[in-house]
C-alpha cells in the first residue's frame, strides 16, 4: 500500500515530466512504472508485457474508434451532398428570381 508521501512524490514526478514536455500518457506510464519498481520490485516489470497485450487485444477498443470514424465520414459526405443540392437549388431559384425581376421591370 502506498503511503501519502509516496503518492505526493509520484504526483510531483509526473508533473515534472509533463513540465519538461512529455505527453500526459507517457508521463503517467513512466510514473507508474517507477512507482511499481520502487514498491513491488523489478519482477513486476515482467507482467507489463502480458497486461498491455491483453488490453490491446480487446476488439471492443477497436470498434469504438472505427464507429466514430465511420460517423465522421458519413457526416462529411452528407454535408457535401447537402451543399451541392443547396447550390443547385439556390442557383436555380436565384436565376428564376432574376429573370422574373427583369420581366417585371419591362412592364412597369
Amino acid at each position: 500500500m502506498i503511503d501519502l508521501i509516496g503518492a505526493i512524490f509520484g504526483f510531483f514526478i509526473m508533473l515534472g515530466l509533463m513540465f519538461v514536455g512529455l505527453h500526459v500518457g507517457i508521463a503517467m506510464l513512466a510514473t507508474g512504472v517507477l512507482g511499481a519498481m520502487i514498491y513491488f520490485g523489478p519482477p513486476v516489470l515482467l507482467s507489463y508485457g502480458t497486461s498491455l497485450w491483453a488490453v490491446m487485444n480487446d476488439f471492443l477498443l477497436t470498434t469504438i474508434p472505427l464507429f466514430v470514424l465511420l460517423g465522421e465520414i458519413l457526416l462529411v459526405q452528407l454535408e457535401n451532398r447537402l451543399h451541392g443540392s443547396r447550390s443547385l437549388v439556390s442557383s436555380t431559384v436565384l436565376k428564376n428570381l432574376a429573370r422574373d425581376n427583369r420581366c417585371n421591370r419591362k412592364f412597369m
